[in-house]
């Protein structure tokens, strides 16, 4: 994944313009874990902890590596995360692959505890010699 970046602002009382206070690339998404700290997801896992300290700074805790627990036909676009009231747990539900993944953030691993299979429809045929037929799934994915 590139492009895509998680960026925090600061802004004190009385004072204009904002000023950035940290850039993260290549992060998709952020959620809150408690009033001083983020979780970052990168590449549809959460990727780090990001904490505020007193003085400004940020403490970076490492999670997952992005590609680490996907395989070959795993699920992917990310349509949405939360994390879990004790903070230890990500819940993420993807579209393509119709998937709901669990990752701890204490054991920092993911699993898969819900996925359900693509509804494939054939959406043409040709009379070829070469056998193909394309198919298109609820996911959103076309197949020959």
């Amino acid at each position: 994944m590139t492009g895509r970046s998680v960026i925090l602002f600061e802004r004190t009382k009385g004072q204009t313009p904002v000023r950035e206070a940290g850039k993260f690339p290549n992060r998709s998404a952020a959620l809150w874990s408690t009033d001083d700290s983020l979780v970052l997801l990168s590449a549809n896992v959460p990727a780090e902890i990001i904490r505020l300290t007193a003085n400004g700074q940020f403490e970076k805790t490492d999670l997952l590596a992005a590609g680490n627990w996907r395989r070959s036909g795993s699920p992917a676009d990310l349509r949405g995360a939360v994390i879990s009231p004790d903070k230890t747990k990500v819940w993420e539900l993807f579209r393509l692959g119709n998937a709901l993944a669990e990752c701890s953030l204490v054991q920092k691993s993911c699993k898969i505890i819900y996925q359900a299979p693509p509804f494939a429809v054939a959406m043409h045929v040709q009379e070829r010699n070469d056998g193909l037929l394309a198919t298109a799934g609820d996911d959103g994915l076309v197949r020959v």
